[in-house]
């Protein structure tokens, strides 16, 4: 009962009518190596007068690139329950633990700007850009709320690491190096050095001397050659 009632929340936080609490992010473009974190930093904006209680919080993994796989971040000081994958790649986690942002909000108001949560990316991800939305489904503790809650979308790029860059680029040139080599044309004529034609050309006397003695034997056929 608990997980339908948090999941109908966390739908409701993603498309509001309207937003009777605004999630707005200082940065939602992190760049990561795998195995790397990032922390999320921002604040809130409620428009109603009513007492909010921070009860969980949600990431919505958007459908990944093509042919990327779906990527499910991990999180410092807390635990993640992964969501079912949809049928185009997307899903929905609960995030319980290691939430740094404020846990109760009196609006209307816009909250001091403050770290949210700290993310980590998994040691296996592809490099490629992944979409998410964060979002909360807030407890409505007294007064009235008559809106939504309005997630934040943000974006991974999720780079090699610098050795594996490296140790890549080693690998192509080695590979591209090795199929030029074979479809090298062979018994083609190479240029020598200059001393080396000098050494195996006959002196110009010798050349000469033959050239008369042919000449001559031509003249007469008497003369021995």
């Amino acid at each position: 009962m608990r997980k339908l009632f948090l999941l109908v929340m966390a739908i409701a936080s993603t498309v509001p009518a309207h937003a009777g609490l605004i999630t707005t992010l200082d940065q939602n473009q992190f760049t990561a190596a795998p195995g790397g974190q990032f922390t999320i930093t921002g604040f809130f904006t409620v428009t109603d007068t009513v007492t909010l209680q921070f009860v969980v919080d949600y990431l919505n993994g958007l459908t990944p690139p093509f042919p990327l796989p779906p990527l499910h971040l991990g999180i410092v000081g807390g635990t993640v329950e992964e969501g079912s994958l949809s049928i185009n790649g997307s899903f929905l986690d609960v995030l319980e633990g290691g939430y740094l942002g404020p846990t109760v909000i009196d609006g209307p108001t816009v909250t001091a700007d403050s770290s949210l949560r700290t993310f980590v990316v998994p040691a296996n991800a592809q490099p490629g850009v992944y979409t998410y939305i964060y979002s909360f489904p807030w407890l409505v503790e007294s007064g009235s709320f008559t809106g939504g809650f309005q997630g934040a979308t943000f974006t991974v790029d999720v780079i090699p690491e610098p050795g594996t860059l490296v140790m890549t680029m080693s690998a192509f040139f080695l590979i591209a190096a090795w199929s030029w080599r074979r479809r090298r044309p062979t018994g083609q004529w190479r240029k020598l050095p200059r001393s080396s034609i000098r050494e195996a050309a006959p002196p110009l006397d010798d050349y000469l001397t033959a050239r008369g003695r042919h000449e001559a034997c031509d003249i007469s056929a008497v003369m021995p050659c």
